[in-house]
């Protein structure tokens, strides 16, 4: 795969995130013809809202489009169990890219979609974004993702999106 170190998940974070969510996380995989993964993506079921969280396909099955498969079937599932809407987010940091692109190929639909960041206590927000530093090895403005997850000095943002629904 290509994706940068930051997407190489502990096993621990699957762990906590399915204990978190229960059986509101859920797994899609895509095999190849000879049974090898291609493609898998995480995706949470809420209130009738189905939300792409994370997603990976192999790079020798690539030329295969597992992923195009991947969200294909999402949809299809989402549809019957009568969820309204299944959210597959934008391009990266909010951009109209290449991202924004493949995922606008599955609907015509296009919402606005903000998200706020607001740090309640700040001693605890430090304590996280010092071990999220610490066990990075990424320097405080280094890491794509906000809040404790990127950057000491994002104590405050509002961020603004283009997502595909």
């Amino acid at each position: 795969m290509d994706a940068g170190d930051y997407y190489n998940f502990p096993t621990t974070y699957f762990n906590n995130l399915k204990r978190a969510l229960g059986d509101r996380l859920h797994l899609c995989t895509v095999h190849s013809p000879t049974g090898e993964p291609a493609s898998a993506g995480l995706f949470t079921r809420h209130n009738g809202i189905v939300q792409f969280h994370l997603s990976g396909s192999a790079r020798q099955h690539r030329h295969l489009s597992p992923s195009k498969l991947m969200l294909f079937d999402m949809i299809m599932w989402a549809k019957s169990r009568g969820d309204r809407v299944v959210h597959l987010g934008g391009g990266v940091g909010s951009q109209k890219d290449s991202l924004f692109d493949f995922k606008a190929g599955f609907s015509n639909s296009r919402s606005h979609f903000e998200t706020i960041r607001i740090v309640t206590d700040e001693r605890r927000y430090s304590y996280c974004a010092e071990l999220d530093e610490k066990n990075s090895g990424m320097s405080a403005g280094d890491a794509f993702f906000p809040g404790y997850r990127s950057s000491l000095h994002a104590r405050q943002h509002y961020d603004r999106t283009h997502a595909v629904t």
